[in-house]
């Protein structure tokens, strides 16, 4: 019975490990999280996300209350974050456990599994801390008025601040 057990045990250790076997893709774009530690995340008010742009190596967010700016960088499978920041807003206290819990999962990241549309950001031992999602690409029509910018999309109209447009980004 005891070797069953330990059979079970190394079965269970093997799939955590391949949830964060080495695979390819690229992490540029908007990821929704799903879950932080095994927990949704989604009673959350505002939805958690990181973005990644590949080009400068830049990650930016929302944990849950607060947005989130910083540095990566992957390669081969590992997954590191520097440099960190984040705004400092109060929120419900629900939606404060789940951005410490993110926050804490991202701090022990290291390593990532891309496996298409699904990100998992896993520890050094391979245990998954985080589930994401791809997010669909959205569509804007953008136009310039008196040289400022109003951005529609399918949510509704938004300041440029609030849009990822490269071409607003000199603004």
């Amino acid at each position: 019975m005891k070797v069953l057990n330990h059979v079970v045990a190394a079965l269970a250790a093997s799939v955590l490990l391949v949830s964060c076997a080495s695979q390819s893709g690229s992490l540029s774009g908007k990821w929704i999280v799903n879950d932080v530690d095994g927990k949704s995340v989604s009673e959350c008010e505002t939805t958690p996300y990181l973005s990644f742009d590949e080009q400068d190596g830049s990650v930016n967010g929302c944990l849950g209350i607060n947005l989130l700016m910083g540095s990566y960088s992957y390669k081969n499978g590992s997954l590191s974050f520097s440099n960190m920041g984040s705004t400092m807003m109060a929120g419900s206290p629900e939606d404060a456990d789940i951005e410490r819990a993110l926050s804490d999962a991202l701090e022990h990241t290291a390593k990532a599994s891309i496996d298409g549309d699904k990100l998992s950001l896993c520890d050094k031992s391979g245990k998954v801390l985080v589930t994401l999602t791809k997010a669909p690409a959205e569509e804007h029509d953008c136009s310039a008025e008196e040289g400022e910018h109003n951005c529609a999309s399918e949510e509704g109209e938004h300041n440029c601040s609030d849009c990822e447009h490269s071409e607003h980004s000199e603004e």
